[in-house]
């Protein structure tokens, strides 16, 4: 490892009064023109729909503080593409392809065997 040995002081910092919002309200509201608005947050509520729930209102409360049309815009997208989800699972069949190339199974009682020649000692 390392024959040299580092030691700091360690200072606790109130973080409290920081300012981690308005930042991301400005750019959500004065950079970002109608279209990229629409993509962001597309692109957000997309990959926050997987999420479990406690993690989608925790995100969806920390856009809403940046800007409250921002968490609006996320929370409606993903709540639609959730019903989406929803209503697509109960009425869709799967489509299972069969395997390619087929999968050979061997007969019942004996040794599976590599295709290769290896063998284990397991």
């Amino acid at each position: 490892w390392h024959s040299e040995v580092a030691s700091a002081d360690v200072l606790r910092h109130e973080t409290g009064d920081e300012d981690n919002f308005s930042q991301c309200g400005q750019f959500f509201r004065q950079v970002l023109d109608d279209g990229a608005r629409e993509r962001l947050t597309d692109n957000i509520a997309g990959h926050m729909s997987n999420a479990q729930e406690f993690i989608r209102q925790r995100a969806i409360s920390n856009f809403a503080a940046a800007d409250p049309s921002f968490g609006r815009m996320i929370s409606e997208k993903i709540n639609r593409i959730l019903q989406e989800k929803g209503s697509s699972q109960a009425h869709r069949k799967r489509n299972v392809q069969p395997l390619y190339p087929p999968r050979r199974l061997p007969p019942k009682g004996s040794t599976p065997q590599c295709p290769y020649g290896f063998s284990s000692k397991l």
